[in-house]
């Protein structure tokens, strides 16, 4: 399915549609890629893990759910993804600018994209060769600069996104009020690891 023709671009497109206001299939289709994001890595797909890239940036303005956000998270999980998500156009802007979205009382939804944003901005930061250009992407310094401030809402976060499997984490169990800490200490350890580049 991943190597149909335009299937990927065309969700993308469905999701950025700023005219179609049917909230509904935009979350549908942004949850499509994000599934897409589960199963297509660079090590065994490169064509398919290139476009899907670039569908994620091409949805990553639509903020009605988390969908997009979550597929970047996940996709970072895999080391053979950083660096191609890192070289990829558009991309740090687009984490980045999902990063430095507003909060709404009313909606956590901006929170958990936040959240996602930084968890997979942190994850890049760890590639020696990656923190050269993320330390010089403005979006991406803001955007860690002011996530060290920022409250989280950790109602998308679950203590296996958390560091590298575990690394920063001690018995914390999803719910529990240490795993917005745990957000904070990522966003710490990422920052750390670019300024030491600067």
């Amino acid at each position: 399915m991943a190597q149909h023709p335009m299937l990927m671009y065309t969700l993308a497109l469905a999701v950025a549609d700023v005219e179609d206001n049917n909230e509904d299939s935009k979350t549908f289709f942004a949850l499509c890629l994000e599934w897409m994001a589960t199963d297509i890595h660079h090590d065994k797909m490169v064509a398919c893990h290139d476009e899907l890239l670039r569908s994620l940036v091409n949805a990553s303005e639509y903020t009605g759910s988390t969908s997009i956000a979550e597929a970047f998270k996940t996709q970072s999980t895999q080391l053979e993804n950083r660096m191609p998500m890192v070289n990829c156009s558009g991309l740090l802007a687009a984490l980045s600018r999902m990063a430095l979205l507003f909060s709404d009382e009313a909606v956590d939804t901006n929170d958990n994209i936040r959240a996602c944003a930084v968890l997979a901005i942190e994850r890049l930061s760890t590639v020696e060769e990656a923190r050269p250009i993320m330390s010089h992407h403005e979006g991406i310094m803001t955007a860690l600069t002011r996530a060290n401030f920022k409250k989280f809402s950790t109602s998308h976060i679950s203590p296996k996104d958390l560091g590298e499997d575990g690394q920063y984490i001690d018995n914390i169990n999803e719910g529990d009020s240490e795993l917005e800490e745990q957000v904070h200490l990522l966003t710490k350890v990422a920052l750390k690891n670019l300024a030491d580049i600067l």
